[in-house]
């Protein structure tokens, strides 16, 4: 990947997954890449994204999504007991918000 194209395929990341996608999941026909995503990227590439380009941008939404998935460890130290002790963590403060409440 050139230097030219490396911002490209941030750009292509970037407007891949819509802000409405949480909205429209599961309920859109066209799916969460039918509406905003795709005018998006017709607005901003007109056609002229490569093969190339589209599996970088697909590797990267499958490892952002894994990323986003819990790991569900055997170990017990490590299980999450959510009927427990409900409670959301801020992945950038780290600030806990208790849901018990």
């Amino acid at each position: 990947m050139t230097g030219d194209t490396l911002w490209q395929t941030k750009l292509l990341a970037r407007v891949h997954d819509p802000a409405e996608k949480a909205l429209v999941l599961m309920r859109d026909p066209a799916g969460h890449e039918g509406g905003t995503t795709s005018a998006l990227r017709e607005a901003l590439f007109q056609d002229s994204v490569g093969a190339n380009m589209k599996k970088q941008v697909k590797r990267a939404d499958w490892w952002a999504a894994a990323a986003d998935r819990p790991q569900w460890p055997k170990d017990i130290w490590a299980q999450v007991r959510w009927e427990k002790d409900p409670q959301l963590i801020h992945p950038l403060s780290g600030k806990t918000f208790d849901l018990k409440t």
